[in-house]
């Protein structure tokens, strides 16, 4: 087929965290806010993806893929998005 669908749904788990070895300072940037490192962190969270490629040629394809993570801090998440082409030689 010239055009694959993926996806994949999961879930990571923090073996070891230790916020102690967390810093966040910035002397030169200004209107940051800061990160709440504390002990309340989420160890286990989900995390999915989804994309597709399409085959251009025999060595040729383009691709499409996005990421989504929970995140150990505050309970929020990050989406990321990649797109590329690829030829092979």
């Amino acid at each position: 087929p010239k055009t694959t669908l993926t996806a994949s749904l999961g879930v990571e788990h923090d073996l070891e965290h230790r916020v102690e070895d967390y810093v966040a300072t910035s002397a030169g940037i200004s209107g940051l806010t800061s990160e709440n490192f504390n002990d309340n962190i989420q160890r286990t969270r989900a995390v999915a993806s989804a994309g597709a490629y399409y085959a251009v040629s025999k060595r040729q394809r383009i691709a499409g893929d996005f990421y989504y993570q929970q995140l150990p801090f505050q309970r929020t998440g990050s989406t990321t998005a990649y797109f590329n082409y690829m030829i092979g030689f």
